[in-house]
């Protein structure tokens, strides 16, 4: 019998772990989510001493959600990184996109040497694959009786 407890609460501690991790919007009540847009500049003065960034000012977009109650007061809000345009550390102009330099993305996430080769082997195999499923299941079925339209 006490293995049995001991199995249900492990079953409920399972159960209740998604729940802990959710959100919890029993504040807002019959409230909404209202959403609008924000430009504006963004200053970043880093002021810690471990952080050797310099200060910057970049140009930004982004979307802004602030939830309401009820009676219309607003209980929380979140602005997200949206599209931003300023310096990159080098001091060229850059494009940041969710807070990363698009720039340095795409030259982190490139294939060098002869992974490139690699990709570009597998991909073709891939798409010729894709196309030849894609004429098997296109492949014309077997009609009605011959004569049967005629």
């Amino acid at each position: 019998m006490k293995s049995c407890f001991v199995a249900m609460a492990a079953l409920l501690a399972l159960a209740a772990q998604p729940c802990l991790a959710a959100d919890d919007f029993r504040d807002l009540g019959a409230g909404e989510r209202r959403s609008s847009a924000f430009a504006g500049v963004r200053l970043r003065l880093p002021l810690g001493a471990e952080d050797p960034e310099r200060p910057s000012a970049r140009l930004q977009v982004a979307t802004f959600h602030d939830y309401r109650n009820a009676t219309g007061a607003m209980v929380r809000s979140h602005r997200s990184d949206g599209i931003e345009i300023g310096m990159a550390r080098t001091g060229a102009p850059a494009l940041f996109v969710g807070g990363r330099n698009v720039a340095a993305e795409r030259r982190r996430l490139e294939a060098k040497g002869s992974t490139g080769t690699t990709l570009l082997i597998v991909g073709g195999v891939v798409l010729i694959v894709v196309v030849l499923a894609a004429v098997a299941s296109a492949m014309p079925q077997a009609g009605p009786d011959e004569g049967a339209f005629d």
